[in-house]
């Protein structure tokens, strides 16, 4: 009988292979500059008593090639020859807060409107920011020194817009130059493969030195009055006859368009208790009483609806304190015609 025999047989295996790993090199070349010239003209603007707000186009002063100041940067891998994207970004902020120039009191921000938009980051509220960009092919180029002037920087800044708000505020008519403070700053951002991975570029952007839009703003009013000052003489009054003397009236005329809405009203410079508020002092001796008329009656407000010209007739009425007790002497007073359009 044959006896069989078995045996464990191990196999050892041996594995070789070749591991293998993958990686992108980084090649970006990320810039941001500071323009070394003004970027927008000057601009001109009319605003009136009844409007509250002005838009005026800005038209860019940096076409092609313009010199510019690296403020950031941030380059990896390369060659320069390398075909790359490149991203380029034109940037501006206006404060949000009321500005005090010239003369004049008012708000400014970018229009958003022909491409310029919104940033897809968050920002501080006290700018109001706009951003305006294209994609162009080009090599990846040199990595710019920090802190130098290059002067061939291919800027991209479209022309845009800036709206004054304008609040109604006692303004008379005439031209009032006034500086708009703005920060502009231009992003190119070219990258083959990766992308530099910034995430700094509002406070990059808000680093850049305020730069000045000068503007010069025309105020006109939508009503012409014909006097800047009314003069109401009392002339000689004698003892009781004095009280309820009135002058001969100076007429004031209110020429006005589109139908316009104006309030009128007279207010005594030096009030009296217990009387309206269109009563002043005259001495020490008797009251003043201002009214207009305007075909109407007298009184000393009213709201009103002119197209064309409108004559308002102002008076001054003089009541004795004491009837039986006229103080003698000379005497003036004063008084406020307040004029607002609506």
């Amino acid at each position: 009988m044959a006896e069989i025999v078995m045996k464990k047989i191990i196999f050892l295996l041996a594995l070789t292979g070749i591991s293998v790993s993958s990686s992108v090199h980084a090649n970006y070349r990320w810039f941001l500059f500071e323009p070394k010239n003004d970027v927008f003209r000057d601009i001109d603007v009319t605003y009136d008593d009844y409007t509250v707000s002005a838009t005026a186009t800005m038209t860019s002063s940096l076409s092609g090639w313009s010199p510019g100041k690296v403020i950031r940067r941030a380059c990896s891998g390369g060659p320069d020859s390398l075909p790359a994207s490149q991203q380029k970004t034109g940037w501006i902020a206006i404060p949000t807060r009321e500005i005090q120039s010239g003369g004049l009191k008012f708000k400014a921000e970018p229009v958003l409107s022909g491409a310029w938009r919104r940033p897809d980051f968050s920002y501080p509220a006290t700018y109001s920011m706009a951003v305006n960009q294209i994609t162009k092919q080009t090599p990846l180029d040199s990595c710019w020194t920090l802190g130098s002037t290059v002067s061939g920087v291919d800027w991209w800044a479209p022309a845009a817009s800036v709206k004054l708000i304008i609040p109604r505020q006692s303004v008379p008519a005439g031209v009032y130059n006034v500086s708009i403070p703005y920060k502009y700053a231009y992003e190119e951002h070219k990258h083959a493969g990766s992308t530099y991975p910034g995430s700094s570029i509002i406070s990059d952007v808000l680093s850049v030195p305020d730069k000045y839009i000068n503007a010069r703003v025309t105020v006109v009013s939508k009503c012409d009055i014909s006097t800047k000052s009314i003069n109401l003489s009392h002339g000689e009054m004698a003892g009781r006859l004095a009280d309820k003397n009135k002058t001969r009236p100076y007429n004031v005329n209110l020429t006005c368009r589109e139908g316009t809405s104006v309030s009128v009203k007279l207010t005594g410079s030096h009030t009296i208790s217990g009387k309206t508020e269109n009563f002043t002092r005259c001495g020490d001796g008797g009251v003043c009483e201002l009214l207009f008329n305007d075909g109407n009656g007298d009184k000393y407000k009213d709201t009103f609806h002119i197209s064309g010209t409108k004559t308002l007739a102002v008076t001054s009425t003089y009541h004795l304190n004491d009837i039986s007790h006229p103080v003698a002497g000379s005497f003036t007073g004063s008084g406020i015609m307040q004029i607002l359009v609506n």
